[in-house]
């Protein structure tokens, strides 16, 4: 099942399937530091955890897609809409392209496009929020590109690689969104 798709990117339910790769990149130093991830060793049975919280829930406060090439159907990645306040229609955004040979192609930049075109006029939402670390420059000119516009920072906030980093916050509001298509 496709949820929808973008120029170069297939948006779907992220399946049981899918694990293998998720743990490998959630057990990544390189990605984890750059997606302020989770600092501890994944196991398969906390990555099967982590799948279950999110694939078997009534009323989600997340919702995870998988990021399937168009052109051969490949997992390259996983994106998330994760802190959903259904009331106030905000959440936070993350995204992994997992898969080194597709980074730095345009696919996350297409997966962003079409999951924020799904988050705000499939569920309606209206804001998206995102953290992302001082260091990541090339992140934080993506997230500009696409209309985000930073609201705060957190200072000396996260400890990565033996020092503290500021943290970004970042929002994207619907009509910011839709102007810069």
């Amino acid at each position: 099942m496709i949820l929808t798709d973008g120029e170069k990117v297939l948006m779907r339910p992220i399946d049981k399937k899918d694990l293998s790769k998720t743990l490998a990149w959630r057990n990544d130093p390189l990605i984890v530091e750059k997606i302020l991830g989770y600092q501890f060793p994944i196991t398969e049975d906390m990555e099967e955890n982590w799948y279950q919280g999110v694939a078997f829930v009534e009323f989600p406060t997340k919702i995870i897609f998988a990021i399937d090439l168009k052109s051969d159907n490949s997992l390259i990645g996983y994106t998330h809409l994760s802190k959903i306040d259904w009331v106030s229609r905000t959440c936070f955004f993350g995204i992994v392209i997992g898969d080194q040979e597709s980074q730095n192609k345009g696919y996350g930049n297409d997966a962003m496009r079409t999951l924020f075109h799904y988050a705000f006029n499939t569920i309606n939402l209206r804001k998206i929020c995102l953290e992302v670390v001082s260091y990541n420059h090339e992140a934080f000119k993506i997230y500009k590109k696409i209309g985000f516009t930073e609201e705060g920072r957190l200072r000396k906030q996260i400890f990565i690689n033996n020092e503290y980093h500021d943290v970004y916050i970042m929002g994207l509001m619907k009509e910011s969104f839709v102007s810069s298509l």
